[in-house]
């Protein structure tokens, strides 16, 4: 049951209604009218670029500390953009994916633009299966690209946490020595 699970969810056949996924891979063959090498390929580059963003920007958490909520945020979106397939009622994890980044941006233009992302993802999801179905277009699947790409480029703009220097805390420093403290 499993690899006609899989066959049909990356094959050439389908007995899924493509209109109701929003992965990557369902756009591709949404869009180009079928699985195809291009479809293929592409959905693997916006995937592997995305976790490899996502993937650089927690290695750098891992190293500056500070808050996660963004990278939090990126995780959820770009869980539903890269997986194997994400049906439309699994978007919900866009919910808190959204009260995190809100929380986190503090830059009142960043702000306005993840109202303006927001607003734009509600009134899609009145017609993104339809416009789907009708001309092959999937309207969720670029806003969530955006959406965690939006939440990534906040995390890099983000000033690192107070006591950062060099990556390294200064009582933190490599090999164990200390920071010299005037005084």
């Amino acid at each position: 049951m499993l690899l006609g699970f899989a066959s049909a969810a990356v094959g050439t056949h389908t007995v899924f209604t493509l209109s109701k996924y929003v992965d990557i891979n369902t756009f591709w063959r949404l869009l180009l009218g079928g699985q195809t090498r291009v479809g293929t390929a592409l959905s693997l580059a916006v995937s592997a670029v995305g976790f490899a963003w996502l993937s650089a920007s927690w290695w750098r958490w891992r190293r500056r500390g500070g808050s996660t909520d963004l990278l939090w945020s990126a995780t959820l979106v770009w869980t539903l953009v890269g997986g194997a397939y994400t049906a439309i009622y699994d978007t919900i994890l866009i919910v808190p994916a959204v009260i995190l980044m809100a929380g986190a941006v503090r830059d009142n233009r960043q702000f306005e633009s993840l109202v303006a992302l927001v607003g734009a993802i509600y009134a899609a999801a009145f017609v993104t299966q339809p416009v789907a179905g009708a001309i092959g277009f999937q309207v969720f699947t670029p806003l969530l690209t955006v959406m965690g790409t939006f939440a990534l480029r906040s995390y890099g703009s983000h000033p690192p946490p107070a006591g950062h220097l060099d990556d390294h805390t200064p009582d933190q420093r490599p090999g164990g020595r200390k920071a010299a403290h005037p005084g």
